[in-house]
């Protein structure tokens, strides 16, 4: 009878033990009530959302949250269309990266203060920070918050494509972004190599972007053929690699059209490669500054705004009108 009484104790204490840890486990993975803002620091509400685990690896369509300082060894992929709130004085450390496919999407929002950190140290081979992978193309990446920093390296964007990946949309309209690339062959924000990269808008928040050799800080790498890039706003630095313009084409890459209406731009381009337009032995496409503030620098040989050069031949941009704004192009 005392064996029997001192089992069911040892067995009434491990039960009390599991529930101890499962209360403990089950509200880092649970739904919480989070508030958010958008990228004018308005009151959206809260959320109910699904706080991110370090052992994440799907996001299925929902909202989620980084509520306090996670790393993650994974690349996570979206599966559906996400929304992901980043909470002040909280910091998602993602090693691999956020994989964003081709029909799919994720949208990112801050807090009041706008401390949240999303840090991607390390993408995959071939894979962009956020965005696509080798050969993969990406879905829809929206920004409208948050504190997010994100490399590209092997041929593949910090933001937007990987390495030969088809492209899609980056919209950025709030959130403080630093997108570099730490490899040859990579923007900062856009295509992957060999790519155009789809269409990028940007309206507000505050920019830095830098490519690798061949490289547009923001728009193609090496041989990317055209895209569409929309500015209507906030401050912006883009900086060219080698033989890569600040905003616009990569190296022998062609240029699709860019659009300034607002914003406060700087942008600087590599050895012989625009400010703003065509990277070096990139021709093509077309500028159009309607209003902002832009300071567009070139890179030797090359123009502040329009084509690139490649051993003293002029590579030369289609179109360039400008109708208003305040624009310095040396």
């Amino acid at each position: 009878m005392k064996k029997q009484s001192m089992t069911a104790s040892i067995k009434r204490l491990m039960c009390a033990a599991l529930a101890a840890v499962t209360l403990f486990v089950l509200p880092t993975r649970g739904a919480t009530s989070v508030p958010y803002v958008d990228e004018h620091g308005a009151n959206m509400g809260s959320q109910s959302c699904t706080v991110i685990a370090s052992g994440t690896t799907t996001l299925p369509t929902g909202w989620y949250a980084v509520t306090s300082n996670t790393s993650n060894s994974n690349r996570i992929e979206v599966t559906g269309n996400v929304n992901l709130i980043l909470c002040d004085g909280a910091t998602f450390t993602s090693y691999l990266g956020i994989e964003v496919p081709t029909g799919k999407s994720i949208t990112i929002w801050g807090q009041s203060g706008g401390t949240g950190r999303l840090n991607v140290i390390w993408p995959n081979t071939w894979s962009a920070g956020i965005g696509g992978s080798l050969r993969a193309g990406f879905g829809s990446i929206t920004i409208r918050g948050g504190n997010i920093s994100a490399v590209g390296h092997q041929g593949a964007a910090g933001i937007g494509g990987g390495y030969d990946g088809t492209s899609g949309t980056i919209d950025i309209r709030g959130g403080t972004i630093t997108a570099i690339a730490t490899d040859d062959g990579c923007a900062g924000i856009g295509g992957g190599y060999y790519q155009g990269c789809g269409t990028i808008t940007i309206s507000g928040g505050t920019i830095t972007a830098a490519g690798g050799e061949q490289s547009a800080g923001i728009g193609t790498t090496y041989e990317g053929t055209g895209g569409t890039i929309i500015i209507n706003g906030g401050t912006i630095t883009a900086t060219g690699g080698k033989f890569g313009a600040g905003i616009g084409s990569g190296y022998y890459g062609t240029l699709g059209s860019i659009t300034i209406t607002g914003g406060d731009i700087t942008a600087i381009g590599g050895d012989g490669s625009s400010g703003i337009g065509c990277g070096n032995s990139s021709d093509g496409g077309s500028v159009t500054i309607g209003g902002g503030s832009v300071t567009a620098t070139g890179g030797t040989y090359g123009a502040g705004i329009g084509g690139g050069v490649n051993n003293n031949e002029t590579y030369g941009i289609q179109t360039i009108w400008i109708t208003d704004g305040t624009v310095n192009a040396t």
